[in-house]
């Protein structure tokens, strides 16, 4: 193939990547927030799936960039050579030195995810996922029976938390609501129609009319995590949902209104 049709070829592919890169992340962030994959799709695919794509684009714009360089390799040799005032080097030279950048970037690759592994710590004052999961599971969470002072009575358990559903879009208000909570409830409990993975404990806790050290408790996380810490990232580590977060807020809504 003619080396310019395979640079305009290879230009258009890594364009197109990083369009796509763009858009799926803008998406990610604005569109399907943290916490909201068992929640809301797009075109019927979560935020777990989006994600996925986002992956295989950047894969797919690193093989592009790294073809693109291996193209153009003599040329950047001697641009190299010219900024530091020396002569281009000779072509085995130049064959040499592109044969050691690439395998000590393959090396860098190989390497990087064991030491990531390896170096990776709990984050202080929080448990993993899976404690969290367990404790949360021996606790019996029932947000339903939740007293104003944002205690449980010990004679009362929960039943199995369902399957999250999709939220649904009141197209009369602009609310979302949780399937199962009536547009009536919800449309007098804004509040729990605003919380996403990007709102803080604290925040949510203030919405549900109770102390952080309240909601900690309901939803099995230490009361030494910080109140500004986001629900996206508590809800990974110790397994609740945010929907039990908005239903949480409602139901104390019903509480404080007497309704």
């Amino acid at each position: 193939m003619n080396r310019n049709r395979l640079n305009l070829y290879l230009d258009l592919l890594g364009f197109a990547a990083m369009v796509g890169l763009a858009a799926t992340g803008i998406l990610l962030y604005f569109v399907l927030p943290p916490g909201t994959g068992h929640s809301l799709t797009l075109f019927g695919h979560v935020r777990h799936d989006l994600g996925e794509v986002h992956s295989w684009l950047a894969l797919l714009l690193l093989a592009v960039v790294t073809l693109h360089v291996v193209l153009h390799w003599d040329w950047v040799c001697c641009v190299v050579a010219g900024l530091l005032g020396r002569t281009p080097p000779q072509r085995k030279v130049r064959r040499l030195w592109g044969t050691a950048l690439t395998l000590a970037s393959v090396a860098c690759l190989a390497c990087a995810l064991p030491l990531a592994r390896a170096w990776v710590v709990p984050v202080p004052g929080q448990a993993g996922h899976a404690e969290g999961a367990h404790r949360h599971r021996e606790r019996g969470l029932t947000l339903a029976a939740t007293t104003v002072d944002g205690t449980t009575p010990a004679t009362t358990r929960a039943a199995p938390e369902p399957l999250p559903q999709p939220i649904e879009q009141d197209s009369r208000r602009g609310h979302r609501h949780q399937p199962g909570v009536s547009h009536e409830h919800h449309a007098f409990c804004p509040e729990a129609a605003v919380v996403s993975g990007r709102t803080s404990l604290g925040d949510a806790a203030r919405a549900a009319g109770m102390t952080s050290d309240q909601m900690c408790r309901l939803l099995g996380v230490p009361s030494a995590v910080d109140p500004r810490e986001r629900l996206g990232r508590l809800r990974r580590s110790y397994g609740f949902s945010i929907d039990e977060v908005r239903r949480c807020i409602c139901r104390r809504s019903d509480v404080r209104t007497g309704g």
